[in-house]
């Protein structure tokens, strides 16, 4: 089971999570992937930090968080954002620099 609140995402350890990402322009119209989109999700210790912890191509709308991409790291909060390259190049930060709180777990394989 996972939380989202304010793009925070407060989520369990070893869990699979899916969040719906919807883009929209400025007016409120709903942006539509187009072919040579990139979407991409990525976790880091901080902003600061240059090495990736998790990264995800989003084709679907969806994120998926594995259950195995958690499974190992530490219980602590994490950064992430989601980034949209467009096709001709352009860059727009679709979700700023947000929490990824990987909580506790009593039931994992150990």
């Amino acid at each position: 089971m996972h939380c989202m609140d304010d793009n925070n995402i407060h989520m369990i350890r070893g869990d699979t999570v899916r969040l719906d990402i919807e883009i929209t322009y400025a007016d409120g119209n709903p942006y539509i992937l187009k072919d040579g989109d990139k979407l991409l999700f990525t976790v880091k210790k901080n902003v600061f930090d240059k090495d990736i912890i998790i990264q995800k191509k989003i084709t679907s709308g969806t994120i998926v968080i594995d259950h195995q991409d958690t499974a190992d790291l530490e219980y602590r909060s994490y950064v992430y954002d989601v980034q949209l390259t467009l096709a001709n190049g352009d860059i727009c930060t679709v979700i700023p620099p947000s929490e990824l709180f990987v909580g506790y777990e009593v039931t994992f394989d150990g």
